[in-house]
């Protein structure tokens, strides 16, 4: 069995101080990722704003030993071949603590908001898999001619180069049918928030398939808090979906604003799989 992976995904809807905040006692208490939502805005119990993504990853990664990573990033919101320069960087200067984990997007009320164009299902996921077909090529090639459907790039040269070899580890979090190819022949990882064991389990074999022999890493997201898992049940979930091969755990700890302060509760549901 693969050796456990935790992450903290950060409560950013409590402001920027709160967060940093909090991702200084996740390291304490023993997690080994961060990772923030990919959204520019919510409408939940209240409207607000979140820090944009990668600024503070940027910030986080500075001020702890911890890996970054979004979960997931929206491939539509940023050019590909700037991003991949974005994580090229953020590798390079973390010395390789950084993830990256993408999809297509599903909020149509934020596209709007921000002014991008909001398009059909099909079209978001054709973005998407061209997109991380030209990050994957930046990172692994010394020189990139692209001509896509949706981007070109003439004699693009990434550098700095990814300190990680070939590249950090990238994940994909969608579930259908050409989400779970993409992730089998274009990503390392695959991750899922299904509590469903026997549903998780299917779609861990179909990335399987689509990956030809080659190593998968997969991650499952919890949420803990009032009306979700308690920490017995977080750690019972742990334990069956370790049993399947899932070896990266996401916790979400709800609401933001008691996260500091349940982080307490998550150094001995850490240490009883370490």
């Amino acid at each position: 069995m693969p050796a456990t992976t935790f992450w903290y995904h950060l409560p950013v809807k409590e402001g920027v101080s709160h967060t940093l905040k909090s991702a200084e006692k996740a390291e304490e208490v023993g997690f080994d990722v961060v990772s923030q939502m990919d959204h520019f805005l919510y409408e939940s119990p209240q409207r607000g704003c979140i820090p944009e993504c990668w600024t503070m990853l940027c910030a986080v990664a500075s001020r702890t030993g911890l890996t970054v990573s979004p979960l997931v990033m929206c491939s539509l919101f940023r050019n590909p071949a700037l991003t991949a320069k974005m994580v090229a960087t953020l590798d390079q200067l973390t010395q390789g603590r950084v993830y990256m984990a993408i999809g297509a997007g599903w909020w149509e009320r934020e596209f709007d908001a921000y002014g991008y164009q909001w398009l059909p299902p099909k079209d978001r996921v054709d973005r998407t898999i061209e997109a991380t077909r030209i990050m994957r090529r930046l990172w692994t090639e010394p020189k990139v001619d692209y001509e896509g459907d949706f981007w070109r790039i003439e004699g693009c040269q990434l550098v700095p180069r990814p300190y990680t070899d070939p590249h950090p580890l990238l994940w994909n979090g969608g579930s259908g049918p050409r989400m779970l190819r993409m992730a089998g022949e274009l990503c390392d990882g695959w991750v899922t928030g299904s509590g469903d064991a026997d549903y998780v389990s299917e779609k861990m074999e179909e990335v399987l398939e689509h990956s030809q022999g080659g190593e998968k890493v997969f991650g499952h997201y919890l949420s803990i808090g009032e009306g979700q898992l308690d920490f017995d049940g977080a750690r019972d979930r742990i334990e069956e979906f370790s049993d399947l091969g899932v070896s990266h755990f996401m916790v979400i700890l709800s609401p933001d604003s008691e996260s500091l302060e349940m982080l307490d509760g998550c150094e001995d549901l850490i240490s009883s799989f370490r």
